[in-house]
């Protein structure tokens, strides 16, 4: 599919892409925020007409300890879409090369668009992906978390982001592209450039931050927490690119990478705390499951 789409002139695209760019990010606030609108119209509207229906359909297969299986089902294909795609960047920069094209000439056409203005702006918004501000976010939930008393959602925590590090760090040793050239001075980047750090940092930390908090929450904040969380993620990666410290395809495979180790490492945690409330039930002390 990819493919097929960069049969155009990609220079063209890249040139009408970086034009409108700002143009382009407002359409996308707007959507997003139009999104969130309509989510929380639905649960609010239709979500006490549709409760009895799902509770119908599914509520037996669930009541006999089958959640367990919906969230592996579920996470399961939310990790084979992420491979999916993940693969089909790496096909298409490694066979066809029309990613790689349309990378190259989205940068330089970047490069002669956007002013000092936006490029500071980016640059602020890039510093919500930096590794120092991703582990001081991660040492702050941990701690959190322990304060808490809840050990087995702490070791997740720091096994999933610690994690989502180290296997962004393989996967740009295995791939080892070099970055796009910019001499700006509003970014630095050292090392190289497949897949992005900061999309899959960003999804894993604020990913996984999002589930927790959505768990401690009421319902009525849950639409507003994963918007948040969403713009974080969506934000920093293309402050990336228009930084021009990474291509379009950086940015995909970051996130496609981080998303499948972010649904995996929640399913085990997911599976782990169903087994602790089985065992709790089994056992009378329903206090001992996390």
């Amino acid at each position: 599919m990819v493919r097929r789409m960069l049969d155009l002139d990609v220079e063209a695209v890249a040139n009408l892409v970086a034009r409108y760019t700002l143009l382009a990010l407002l359409g996308v606030a707007v959507a997003m925020a139009g999104a969130a609108a309509f989510v929380r119209w639905a649960i609010r509207v239709l979500g006490p007409r549709l409760k009895p229906l799902l509770q119908a359909l599914l509520g037996r297969w669930v009541g006999h300890g089958n959640y367990l299986s919906v969230h592996a089902c579920v996470s399961f294909l939310i990790a084979l879409v992420g491979l999916g795609v993940f693969f089909e960047v790496v096909e298409e920069l490694e066979v066809d090369q029309g990613l790689a094209r349309f990378d190259t000439a989205l940068s330089a056409a970047l490069a002669r668009e956007l002013g000092g203005g936006t490029l500071r702006a980016f640059a602020a918004v890039t510093r919500c992906g930096d590794p120092p501000v991703l582990v001081a976010v991660a040492a702050l939930v941990a701690v959190a978390l322990i304060v808490r008393r809840e050990h087995v959602v702490a070791w997740s925590w720091l096994v999933t982001t610690a994690g989502g590090a180290l296997l962004n760090r393989a996967l740009k040793e295995l791939y080892g592209r070099a970055r796009p050239v910019h001499d700006h001075g509003f970014a630095t980047a050292a090392g190289y450039s497949f897949p992005s750090g900061h999309a899959s940092g960003s999804l894993v930390v604020y990913g996984f931050l999002c589930y927790l908090l959505v768990r401690h929450t009421a319902s009525r904040w849950h639409a507003p927490l994963l918007l948040t969380g969403l713009l974080i993620v969506v934000l920093v990666g293309l402050s990336r690119v228009m930084l021009q410290v990474h291509y379009v395809s950086d940015v995909l495979a970051g996130w496609t990478s981080a998303g499948v180790w972010l649904a995996l490492c929640i399913a085990g945690l997911e599976a782990l705390r169903g087994r602790r409330r089985t065992q709790a039930v089994v056992n009378g002390d329903a206090r001992a499951a996390p």
